[in-house]
């Protein structure tokens, strides 16, 4: 995905998917021993940073930013409810709210 795009994209989901804290997205090429990750989120002490695999195709990237966006939104309520499960119905809920956020409708319609 190109910066500009993803620029794009962050903007769109900041402003109808809000976070608790900062998220920061990067891209690295990931290694061949770890082609199960396609991308990942992590939360440090001031924001959420999210890392996508370089060699993914700009579509499968955009997919992936969604995704792990929808960590972002859904962590800080996966902690007040003490959830240790990461694809929960709080995530499956903020899943939606990002993919709207983007594409303006619902998942799978």
């Amino acid at each position: 995905m190109r910066t500009k795009k993803l620029r794009k994209v962050m903007r769109k989901l900041r402003e109808h998917a809000p976070t608790d804290l900062p998220v920061r997205v990067v891209r690295r090429a990931m290694s061949k021993r770890k082609e199960q990750h396609l991308g990942y989120c992590l939360r440090g002490a001031r924001a959420y940073r999210i890392v996508l695999n370089s060699n993914l195709s700009h579509e499968l990237q955009l997919e992936m930013l969604l995704h792990e966006y929808a960590h972002a939104v859904a962590w800080k309520q996966q902690d007040a409810a003490g959830t240790l499960e990461q694809h929960d119905t709080i995530w499956s809920a903020a899943y939606g709210r990002t993919f709207r956020a983007f594409y303006g409708r619902t998942p799978y319609c």
